[in-house]
């Protein structure tokens, strides 16, 4: 396959194209500015590429952080370098997400490709920020300032370049600190986004687990977005027998004339609760304002009317659930593989295409189509024969992930439920539209990035869509993304 892939940013319903060269070209920073070619470049500080007189060890699991962070870079003397891609010629500043549990400062310098950029980055000062990132609080985003406190400004050739920061201890005592992510962005970036830390970034940098007591909520018939009345055409088909909620709702359309492809929906809802019954809904009126991190939320469904309308048959998909989701997730998983394999082995029953099967799902429920998706040509222990149909194929050809980059799971079974890491070892990758929200406080863009960038890098067609304002659950994904979306199926299916 062809790394080809497309950025889109969505403003006011309206979507605007942006291609990149290549997967380290996409960073979803906030927000990315279109009165130039430069752009910023967002990366974890775990991807330096060299080091001397010391060594650093990247850590998972803090909270508040982008990603795995570097601790142990505590002794002066001690350096790291970055390579770095420079797209277009320009002035750059730099930025820096840190965390310093010390009750001093610590310096750093900084040279690019052997140099220093001025007297700016002799002496680059860390002021404690409380903490060693055991909490979200504990993380502060700072730019490199000039003597007059405006960020300091580097001019920065199109191409690569190798950014050198040696540590300069500490004013009491070493110089250890915590470091996340580094960016490196054009002028006109909107500094705040790399200021002081904010609600905004906190949100950004929020982990994604666990995904417990979610609350979603139907709304008054007050419309802002309509769906058609459908009945399914064969309710409640039961896939497997060891539970009540391995069952799913099928919707055919109305013309039988030709085999149909078939889009699987699988609903979030932490692994926790939620129904196939919500996909069909009539009304969606004004959502409910989050209260914090866990709802209340509107979820968001696809068009099921419209869908079939199309030519395509639809099912919504129940699995079984449960606290917390380090256990039911494995459950989930198991249940979704059995699925697909009971509908490809009733595909000719029921007049569906055994070979255009794709999967869609929101938050939890996109967490599972993705891993449909790296996981479905091959035979993991994520299969559970004894669910049925063991001889048959669990691959799907398409994929689309609502808000779903999870990465809670990731260093669970020895990597057993980590995304990337399957899609690093796939035979095969089916395409993947991948969509999430900038201010999502519970699924990060950066993780929507990362798995973009994984799947990329393995060689799938992925497509990556930032929502400017969107969060979890946003009504923006129905209002703006379904089109889109419907777009991709009829593209990726030849439709």
């Amino acid at each position: 396959m062809t790394n080809a892939f497309v950025i889109f940013l969505i403003i006011a319903g309206l979507a605007t194209a942006l291609p990149v060269a290549s997967a380290a070209d996409s960073v979803p920073s906030l927000p990315i500015t279109a009165q130039s070619n430069a752009s910023p470049r967002v990366f974890q500080a775990t991807t330096f590429v060299r080091e001397g007189r010391g060594a650093v060890k990247p850590q998972g699991g803090r909270m508040g952080a982008n990603g795995d962070i570097l601790i142990g870079w505590n002794d002066k003397g001690h350096w790291l370098e970055w390579e770095v891609d420079i797209a277009a010629t320009g002035h750059y500043k730099f930025g820096f997400r840190y965390a310093a549990g010390r009750a001093w400062n610590v310096y750093r310098d900084l040279t690019i490709d052997g140099k220093s950029p001025g007297p700016d980055f002799e002496k680059i000062v860390f002021v404690p920020t409380g903490g060693w990132a055991k909490d979200t609080n504990d993380w502060s985003n700072i730019v490199v300032p000039d003597r007059q406190g405006n960020p300091a400004l580097v001019t920065l050739t199109q191409g690569k370049h190798t950014i050198r920061m040696n540590n300069l201890g500490g004013g009491s005592g070493d110089g250890a600190f915590n470091i996340d992510t580094i960016a490196v962005a054009p002028e006109n970036y909107d500094v705040q986004t790399m200021g002081r830390v904010d609600a905004r970034n906190r949100a950004l940098a929020a982990p994604a687990l666990p995904l417990a007591n979610l609350v979603y909520t139907d709304v008054s018939p007050e419309q802002r977005f309509a769906l058609q009345s459908i009945q399914a055409s064969f309710p409640d088909l039961a896939y497997a027998d060891k539970s009540p909620l391995q069952k799913l709702d099928l919707y055919l359309p109305a013309s039988t004339k030709n085999t149909a492809p078939l889009v699987i929906w699988i609903h979030g809802g932490g692994f926790d609760i939620g129904d196939k019954r919500s996909m069909p809904r009539r009304s969606f009126g004004p959502a409910p304002t989050p209260t914090g991190r866990s709802g209340p939320y509107q979820i968001q469904v696809p068009d099921v009317a419209a869908l079939t309308a199309k030519g395509y048959a639809v099912v919504s998909l129940n699995y079984r659930l449960g606290a917390p989701p380090a256990a039911a997730a494995p459950l989930a998983l198991q249940d979704a593989k059995a699925a697909v394999r009971f509908l490809r082995a009733n595909a000719d029953k029921y007049h569906l295409d055994a070979k255009q099967f794709a999967v869609w799902g929101n938050s939890a429920g996109g967490y599972i189509a993705a891993m449909l998706g790296v996981t479905g040509g091959q035979v993991t222990a994520l299969d559970d024969p004894s669910l049925g149909n063991a001889a048959v194929s669990s691959e799907v050809q398409a994929v689309v992930v609502w808000y779903g980059a999870l990465e809670g799971l990731d260093s669970l079974a020895d990597g057993m439920y980590n995304i990337r890491g399957h899609a690093s070892t796939a035979k095969n990758l089916p395409p993947f539209l991948i969509a999430n929200g900038d201010k999502d406080s519970l699924v990060s863009p950066y993780q929507a990035l990362r798995l973009h960038e994984a799947l990329s890098k393995a060689g799938a067609r992925s497509t990556l869509v930032i929502v400017p304002g969107a969060g979890h659950e946003d009504p923006a994904f129905m209002m703006t993304q379904m089109l889109p979306t419907f777009a991709y199926l009829d593209k990726v299916f030849g439709r």
